[in-house]
């Protein structure tokens, strides 16, 4: 039979190899790649958004990676950009102003002032933009967003 002092001796084994055990799980994770080494790559990215002609100045434009490959189901982190009184945008994703992960994007135009005079003119909540647009690496990347405004109805989620 094993005296006291062995018993407790094991368990503060089994205890020290578990914290051990943990500890290196912790560490390889942190070296696989969790926070922000995790990054996909971006390129530079603004544009400039019309509807029937006129330049669309309320709202925000989302690129939303489309996944490819592979592993389709790494796309990664949208991009967002607010539009300004001309209709133009400049695209950010993980810090201000930095573009939108490359590859191919599905377009979300998304009515962010419903409450205003010009918000509700628009009788349009959000916008799924009706063709996809590709972010090419190692470029700036321009998009001319162009819609009639037949299709910005059809195309968007009506008002509530």
């Amino acid at each position: 039979m094993a005296s006291s002092s062995t018993t407790g001796s094991r368990r503060r084994n089994n205890f020290s190899l578990r914290s051990q055990a943990f500890g290196v799980a912790i560490c390889s994770l942190g070296l696989a790649g969790c926070g922000t080494g995790g990054q996909f790559p971006v390129a530079k990215a603004d544009g400039e958004f019309h509807v029937g002609g006129k330049p669309l100045t309320v709202g925000r434009v989302m690129l939303s990676p489309m996944a490819a490959g592979e592993d389709a189901t790494k796309a990664g982190r949208p991009a967002f950009g607010d539009l300004n009184s001309e209709g133009a945008f400049v695209l950010s994703t993980y810090d201000d102003r930095d573009g939108a992960v490359v590859g191919k994007h599905r377009v979300t135009w998304i009515n962010t002032d419903r409450k205003s005079d010009a918000g509700k003119a628009l009788g349009i909540e959000r916008l799924m933009y009706p063709a996809p647009v590709e972010i090419e690496a190692d470029k700036e990347n321009h998009l001319r967003l162009e819609i009639s405004g037949a299709d910005f109805k059809k195309f968007g989620k009506a008002l509530d």
